[in-house]
């Protein structure tokens, strides 16, 4: 609707709020119904609809005293307005004061208008706020509709600010956090009130302000007639014709904190033309003009709220209520629509000590659910299962023995030996039996599963991956002199491998004694036959021989081969070949459809994710919001730890040019680690500020280097227990399944070497830091995309969906192997909630503590016999998952007192 045009002509009423109708003095405006407000003297009477003020000494049309509709007595007139009278009442029934509404008679019959009070009283009700002038029900009396509403002994703003001229700056900046929060209740409901304005504000004897009038409130976006209210108090394009929405309402707000704060109109018109120039023109007087020790904070929001272009202007009356001084700045910022700083984000929160007795309820349950894990992991160990009594030492110390009885050199140049675990059992044993019995050779006294390897060779062994470590496959076997021997726990032989030097031994030399290997293996000699060779050695050899029988630990229904080979005399290869046993030098092993699929997805997510992350980061670094600082760090941090832990797990040589190549190799992979975690940093970080603040207060803070703030201390407890607990989800889950396919729980297979090595476990710890940064931000970068996708548009349980699948995308590869493919999902749509309810109710630093801690108790032997040999090594991770939760707590307590003053005080 077109509105009249900006001539000097078109002139408004006088102050007051009798109903009248915009127009140019021609007649040729359009007419728009309107509450008049704008005049050349001082702000409007007091006498008006929608606030109620014991001032009123007129009788008005009911005399005191007066009963209507049987139940309310009239007390006196309260107030006048163009909407009607008010009317100070009692409410008999249910014994309290109340105000009655009554329209003028003239147009009580009005559908229009009745249509008008009925949407008032139905807008109206939506809202129960404190700061809101409570609305009842419709009554009528007299052939006379009225409304039954809250009674306000007080007085309206208008009158107030006429009287005090502005209030001093603590009472103004209380009486606009009230008008806002009663503003922020009826925008809740999507309801704009479109008359906000000193003369419909109120303020109780208590002081406490109420809002007033909705008699023009309307539905968002249902609104017809947009240009209805007061013109002083409209925005420009409510005035214009254009729209009317929150934010113009929140320009009406801008207006009465203009009065509020300096007892002026910010624009005094004497009609509408030359309003529409002072829009156009701008302030006249800014707000630190008219008032020069007014807080620079004030007149920010206050010019934000009178900006011509809505699109600027705050997003919320709660945003404006925030940015106040006094106010959560971080609250104001992402109301207002922006990214909060990473140092507002850091000083958001609570900074207060936490409470002793929720600290130590929270060490307690670590303690509870480390007890759990313990006997857990110890119930379920593979080497609770087999005879494993011979440490590490002692092992290496029988291979090397061997060794030099097979006429190999008792010190060779480079060596190494660990722990490993064969899974050809395990397949062997799901494919072929069922049920608790089924795992009965693991107590046979021959370990099937379990290996303890040894490797030698005349140069330094150096692996050319990013793995700096040598185990029993890598560098490859392929150096003449090098040899592999291969023990189970109780030392006995189970195969042996030597690459022979081209011009070692004697062409006509004597055949070995094969009896050495019998006796090596522990294997009876008698209970097997010779019989021809089936399977070749690593290397060429001029003797080949086999032998077939059974082993009196396995009974005669376990069909058993020993091939063995000789070159130039000397024995070359020796295994021991079980009914599981599968060939590790043939061909590429078919994978399933399940198998590629899962892989599939995991690359495709995580090259999407870079490519995203790289764009993003872009976008971020020329709009300048990244937080280079906090990225830098974090890169770096990886750049340490990753080549920290690479180079403690590393095979060390002891010569410069092969130490300098692994140097550099180290080098380069955790520079590009590092790269990729500068870039995901940047590229989710300002997004995280935006959509989830209160996830980064705790990180933040340890990025600035407060790492006794107690709430980084809090969360890396509440860190410590939330790993615990996704430790015991993971472990369960597959026992669970484990149960429900076979009848019975596959045997733990924990990495034992971890346990044999002190050096490899710190090696790994390092690794294990990095990544649960690493997974962290992945995780939170997935949720970041999400809530900043149209799809979610802010709903942040549809960003968890897309968060949810797209991460189960990344587990598909380890848990979902088709066997059970609804249990499967089921499992990992549980690891999801666990790992979001983590994120979202600790944030960033509490989820790395989680990752780490997991990846921690995932490693470890737990064993409940200190006489184990590797009991020292599961108390040691059981000491440091505790130490961390303790360590938490007494960080959390933030230097008071940890049991709290009142046991201080009593000791």
């Amino acid at each position: 609707m077109a509105h009249p045009g900006p001539t000097d002509e078109t002139t408004l009423a006088p102050a007051g709020d009798a109903e009248t109708r915009l127009s140019s003095g021609t007649g040729s405006g359009t007419p728009v119904a309107a509450k008049t407000g704008i005049s050349s003297g001082a702000p409007p009477s007091s006498s008006h609809s929608g606030w109620l003020s014991t001032s009123q000494t007129d009788a008005g049309r009911f005399a005191s005293g007066t009963i209507l509709a049987d139940r309310y007595r009239i007390i006196g007139l309260a107030g006048k307005g163009g909407m009607g009278e008010v009317y100070r009442a009692d409410d008999l029934r249910l014994g309290q004061p109340v105000a009655l509404k009554f329209l003028p008679e003239s147009v009580s019959k009005d559908p229009t208008r009745l249509a008008q009070f009925h949407n008032e009283v139905r807008t109206a009700r939506q809202i129960s706020h404190r700061n809101v002038c409570r609305v009842y029900d419709i009554g009528e009396a007299d052939d006379r509709i009225f409304l039954t509403m809250e009674y306000v002994d007080g007085e309206d703003l208008s009158t107030l600010l006429r009287r005090v001229g502005r209030f001093p700056s603590d009472r103004a900046i209380e009486i606009s956090r009230q008008i806002c929060a009663g503003l922020a209740a009826a925008h809740e409901f999507n309801v704009l009130h479109r008359d906000l304005k000193p003369a419909n504000i109120m303020l109780d004897g208590d002081g406490r302000v109420r809002i007033t009038d909705f008699g023009l409130a309307g539905l968002a976006g249902e609104i017809k007639d947009i240009r209805a209210g007061t013109p002083a108090y409209m925005a420009p394009e409510q005035l214009a014709g254009r729209e009317v929405s929150i934010r113009s309402d929140l320009f009406s707000l801008g207006l009465v904190l203009y009065e509020i704060f300096t007892g002026k109109r910010a624009f005094d018109a004497k009609n509408v033309a030359e309003l529409l120039r002072m829009h156009d023109a701008g302030l006249a007087l800014t707000p630190t003009a008219a008032v020069r020790d007014m807080d620079p904070a004030v007149e920010r929001v206050i010019l934000r709220c009178l900006d011509r272009d809505p699109q600027r202007r705050p997003v919320s009356a709660l945003s404006v209520a925030a940015a106040l001084p006094g106010g959560d700045p971080l609250a104001a910022a992402l109301a207002a629509g922006e990214t909060p700083s990473p140092e507002m984000v850091a000083n958001a929160g609570n900074r207060d000590a936490i409470h002793p007795a929720l600290g130590l309820t929270a060490v307690a349950c670590v303690l509870v659910l480390v007890a759990i894990a313990v006997v857990m992991v110890d119930w379920a160990l593979l080497f609770h299962r087999v005879p494993f009594d011979k440490p590490p030492e002692v092992l290496l110390d029988r291979a090397q023995t061997l060794e030099q009885s097979l006429g190999y050199p008792a010190t060779p140049f480079d060596s190494a030996s660990g722990f490993d675990v064969y899974g050809d059992y395990v397949n062997y044993v799901r494919k072929s039996a069922h049920g608790a019995s089924r795992w009965q050779e693991l107590s046979s006294g021959r370990d099937p599963l379990t290996i303890f390897w040894y490797r030698t060779s005349p140069r330094t062994m150096v692996r050319e991956d990013v793995r700096r470590r040598v185990d029993i496959s890598t560098p490859a076997r392929s150096v003449p002199g090098m040899t592999t021997l291969v023990l189970d726990p109780k030392g006995r032989l189970t195969a042996f491998e030597a690459y022979p030097i081209q011009t070692e031994g004697q062409a006509n030399a004597p055949p070995p004694n094969w009896d050495l290997l019998f006796e090596a293996a522990q294997v009876p000699k008698a209970r097997f036959t010779p019989a021809t060779s089936e399977w070749m050695p690593i290397a060429f050899a001029d003797t080949r021989v086999a032998w077939t029988g059974t082993l009196p630990e396995y009974g005669d229904k376990v069909p058993i081969r020993l091939e063995a080979a000789s070159y130039h005399g000397r024995i070359t290869s020796f295994h021991i070949i079980y009914p599981w046993s599968e060939p590790r030098r043939g061909g590429t092993p078919s994978r399933s459809w399940t198998e590629v699929i899962t892989g599939s997805m995991f690359y495709i997510i995580e090259f999407a994710l870079i490519a995203v992350s790289v764009v993003i980061a872009r976008h971020n670094l020329r709009a300048g919001r990244s937080n280079q600082t906090g990225a830098l760090r974090v890169a770096v941090f990886a750049f340490i730890v990753e080549s920290i832990g690479y180079l403690i797990d590393a095979n060390h040589v002891p010569f410069l040019e092969g130490e300098t190549r692994q140097w550099f190799a180290v080098g380069a992979f955790a520079l590009w680690d590092a790269a990729m975690m500068w870039v995901f940093y940047v590229a989710l970080e300002p997004a995280v500020r935006r959509f989830w603040p209160d996830g980064l207060i705790s990180w933040n803070r340890l990025l600035a280097g407060r790492w006794r703030d107690p709430l980084v201390g809090w969360h890396l407890l509440c860190g410590v227990g939330w790993g615990v607990a996704l430790m015991l989800t993971l472990r369960g889950g597959f026992f669970l399944k484990d149960y429900l396919e076979d009848g019975a729980v596959v045997p733990y297979l924990n990495p034992l070497f971890l346990g044999a090595n002190a050096r490899l476990y710190v090696g790994y710890l390092f690794q294990w830091l990095f990544d649960a940064v690493n997974i962290s931000l992945l995780i939170v970068l997935l949720y970041a995309v999400a809530r900043g996708s149209r799809a979610a548009a802010g709903r942040n349980l549809f960003a968890l969906v897309i968060m949810g699948v797209l991460l189960i995308g990344l587990l598909a590869r380890e848990f979902l192997t088709g066997n059970n493919l609804p249990f499967e999902l089921s499992f990992c749509v549980l690891i999801v909630v666990v790992i979001a309810i983590a994120m979202l109710r600790f944030g960033l630093w509490a989820m790395m503590v989680m990752f780490f801690v997991n990846s921690v108790m995932n490693s470890a032997p737990f064993t409940l016999n200190p006489g184990d040999w590797f009991a020292p090594t599961s108390f040691a991770i059981g000491a440091l998952v505790v130490g961390l939760a303790v360590a938490g707590f007494v960080i959390s307590r933030g230097g008071e007192p940890l049991l709290g003053r009142v046991l201080a005080e009593e000791n």
